[in-house]
């Protein structure tokens, strides 16, 4: 059981059920919804959503083996009891799963863009398998290179839900024909939710990296923080987090306008006010501690712009 448990946690499995419920709410809540809405159906199968939410938290799950691999000694610094590999599973072991994950996510992706007739569309999750490999070898070693990575990830592993869709629409012409005037909008709505999710991510991103000062200095790896110091992180998560409560602020008062009542005040609630409030806590922060609160009041503030989605469903 402690061997199941530390595997779970090793792949990030919480990171990974976000990541799930993100790219499920897209497809039912907001593309399906606004479909249903004007009397047309999804080409796209529920098993095929199911093979490519999969091929994504796969090969996610294998970037965060692989990076865990590659911050063993790091993390005995910087979380020294959350240290899994060399404690309770074995390197060797690691790496087997962490390329058995990625071969079966590829495999997925090439049935499933060969089931569409757009087989290049496996090719994305290649790049990304290579990307986050590297990643893990390099690209986290260089200032916000690893960050913008992980934030366009992030982003793209939610684009995907609706790169799919819209090739499977466009394969039927008569149902790419019944949504031409929805088609915009649809794409509009997603971009939003992707770029909520990118940015949101490179906020914490941003804020990890100021945590885990102490043994990134150690070891020489290159973040903003040990390049830049934690006053200049503290300055840029702060700017990054203000374009976003400037962004939200604009989605509000577009959800007014649209008379998206419900949407609009839980987006005030949930969201833009614990914006607020980390612009507010930011100011302040200098410990480790401060930086661990930072770290989880983000991930609650990209976790209730996901749940947002739900939301918005009952408007229609």
């Amino acid at each position: 059981m402690k061997k199941l448990i530390a595997f779970l946690n090793l792949i990030r499995w919480k990171n990974l059920v976000v990541l799930i419920l993100a790219q499920g709410f897209l497809h039912f809540m907001i593309i399906q919804k606004l479909v249903f809405a004007v009397g047309v159906e999804l080409p796209l199968r529920y098993y095929q959503l199911g093979i490519l939410i999969l091929s994504t938290v796969l090969i996610a799950a294998a970037g965060n083996i692989f990076n865990d691999i590659t911050d063993i000694k790091v993390d005995k610094i910087n979380k020294p009891k959350e240290v899994i590999i060399g404690q309770f599973i074995k390197v060797k072991t690691a790496i087997f799963w962490a390329w058995m994950f990625n071969g079966i996510g590829f495999a997925l992706a090439l049935i499933l863009s060969y089931q569409l007739q757009l087989i290049q569309l496996a090719l994305i999750h290649v790049m990304v398998i290579l990307l986050l490999k590297r990643y893990s070898e390099s690209f986290k070693n260089k200032v916000l290179v690893g960050n913008l990575l992980i934030a366009l990830f992030t982003g793209l592993s939610i684009f995907l839900v609706y790169l799919y869709n819209l090739v499977s629409i466009i394969n039927d012409p008569i149902i790419f024909v019944g949504l031409q005037k929805q088609l915009p909008f649809i794409f509009n709505l997603s971009s939003a939710y992707v770029f909520f999710a990118f940015l949101s991510n490179l906020i914490r991103e941003i804020t990890k990296d100021a945590e885990d000062i102490e043994g990134d200095e150690i070891f020489g790896i290159q973040t903003f923080s040990v390049a830049y110091g934690t006053e200049k992180a503290v300055l840029l998560m702060r700017s990054l987090n203000a374009f976003l409560a400037i962004s939200l602020s604009y989605f509000v008062y577009y959800s007014f306008k649209m008379n998206w009542i419900y949407l609009a005040v839980y987006l005030i609630v949930a969201v833009l006010i614990p914006v607020f409030y980390f612009e507010w806590t930011a100011r302040k922060a200098k410990l480790k501690t401060d930086f661990m609160d930072l770290s989880f009041l983000s991930k609650i503030i990209m976790l209730a712009g996901i749940l947002s989605m739900q939301v918005f469903s009952l408007q229609f």
